[in-house]
């Protein structure tokens, strides 16, 4: 385990969730929020560049996941393109491939297109509200790729959504 940034990425994460949860419950203001993220994306982006991907087997589970949580929240689309260049090229026992699926359609959002795998959402009146989606009617065949459930059958939604 790479315990020189382990500690951090899992303390940025907390720190986060945190400021997330604040802001959504009118505690600290957008540009606060705003701050606490470019700052944690400085240091990931930093980590990244000097370590590369947190791995499960190398860094744990919950290091990977920080990591990955962090890019995902941090808005800055190269950062995530870089990430998600550098995730594939690992297999199952260190990445979850999975993730390629969100790293992937929030990049397409975020730059106005359609997703791919179907990841993003919004909850508005306790109904989902996908993103477009590129080719839907074959989107599950590209979600099976991925090891995902079919968009329809989804037990678990995934936790990123769009902004």
């Amino acid at each position: 385990m790479r315990q020189d940034f382990t500690d951090q990425l899992l303390a940025m994460l907390t720190n986060d969730q945190a400021a997330s949860k604040e802001f959504s419950k009118g505690k600290i203001s957008k540009s606060d929020l705003i701050k606490i993220v470019d700052a944690h994306t400085k240091i990931v982006a930093t980590i990244f560049g000097e370590s590369g991907i947190a791995q499960k087997d190398l860094d744990g589970e919950n290091t990977y996941k920080a990591m990955l949580a962090l890019v995902l929240h941090s808005g800055d689309v190269e950062l995530m393109q870089s990430y998600l260049d550098a995730h594939e090229k690992f297999g199952e026992g260190s990445i979850d491939i999975s993730d390629r699926a969100v790293v992937t359609d929030k990049i397409c959002v975020m730059l106005g297109k359609s997703q791919i795998y179907g990841t993003q959402y919004k909850i508005k009146d306790q109904s989902i509200i996908f993103a477009p989606i590129e080719d839907e009617k074959n989107v599950d065949s590209r979600r099976a790729d991925l090891g995902l459930d079919p968009i329809g059958h989804s037990q678990k939604l995934p936790r990123e959504t769009t902004d």
